[in-house]
């Protein structure tokens, strides 16, 4: 699942193993100050600047490992045009599990609040359709879903 203009995601944060870095041809930001936070911390890595994530998509070492972040419109910079991997036989182990993402909870949009941080229940779980996992576990994710009190939602992404 990959940013789009109408979610509140500023940017999807993919782990990536040492040895899978070298898989993608971005900018890397390995630098001390990468390294003490994460992905999720606040006030967020600056760049040029910038928060992180308001640049181009890139490679960043973070307190846990190494990251690939895709900013909103954004995409993996493996896919082709035509939607498929160009590294599908050496693709990342994230890539090779099931593309499933719970939205228990979400920051509501910055503008809507003036101080503090505001979370808004969703209890959702999204499965993406793209994923052959997903096609082929669908009654399993439904039945997952609901043992977990959340609401499946089944959805193409490169729609």
């Amino acid at each position: 699942m990959l940013p789009t203009a109408g979610m509140r995601h500023d940017f999807f944060a993919i782990p990536l193993s040492e040895t899978e870095v070298g898989l993608f041809s971005l900018p890397c930001h390995d630098s001390p100050a990468s390294r003490r936070l994460t992905a999720d911390s606040e006030p967020p890595l600056t760049v040029a600047g910038r928060p992180f994530f308001a640049a181009q998509a890139g490679l960043y070492h973070w307190r846990e490992g190494w990251g690939m972040i895709l900013p909103r419109r954004t995409s993996c910079p493996q896919l082709g045009a035509d939607g498929a991997c160009a590294i599908y036989p050496q693709r990342p182990q994230v890539c090779r599990r099931p593309q499933i993402f719970a939205y228990r909870l979400e920051q509501a949009a910055r503008d809507v609040v003036e101080t503090g941080t505001v979370w808004i229940e969703r209890g959702k779980l999204l499965a993406v359709w793209d994923c052959p996992y997903v096609r082929a576990l669908r009654p399993e994710i439904a039945a997952y879903a609901e043992a977990c009190e959340l609401e499946p939602i089944f959805k193409e992404n490169k729609a």
